[in-house]
């Protein structure tokens, strides 16, 4: 699944990361000179865009024909794709459910710990108190 981020580069990175699963041989090397061609053209022209990245990503006769089909396809996907930052919102607002689950279960581990050392705290004292009507009855007898 592509997902869109925010910034061009990154965008351009999973591009060359779509390119090598469809067998294109891109190095480190080739995503910076893909980056940094994009401050020597206008990339919002797309087509000059389009050929900055055929020029420095294709090293062959077949990447060279069959770049254009799956620059158009990665492009209309990242465009369908939900934003990174939106999908991560989207996940924080379906943690707190968890974490309700979570405090509540907490809670409720807090409550019954509370009344069992509350129990054990009563029966601590009653054992106490009782230890030492022992020993005041065995002294006096």
């Amino acid at each position: 699944m592509i997902q869109r981020h925010t910034s061009l580069s990154k965008n351009i990175i999973q591009f060359c990361r779509f390119l090598r699963s469809k067998d294109f041989t891109i190095g480190a090397e080739e995503e910076i000179i893909a980056l940094t061609s994009l401050q020597f053209i206008n990339y919002n022209d797309k087509n000059v865009f389009r050929l900055a990245l055929k020029a420095v990503l294709c090293r062959s006769k077949k990447q060279l024909t069959e770049f254009d089909s799956l620059f158009i396809q990665y492009w209309k996907e990242l465009k369908d794709a939900v934003d990174s930052k939106l999908k991560n919102i989207q996940q924080q607002k379906t943690n707190p459910v968890a974490k309700d689950a979570s405090f509540k279960s907490l809670n409720s581990f807090c409550i019954s710990s509370f009344v069992f050392s509350s129990f054990a705290w009563w029966l601590c004292a009653s054992l106490g108190a009782l230890c030492f009507v022992l020993q005041v009855l065995s002294t006096n007898y």
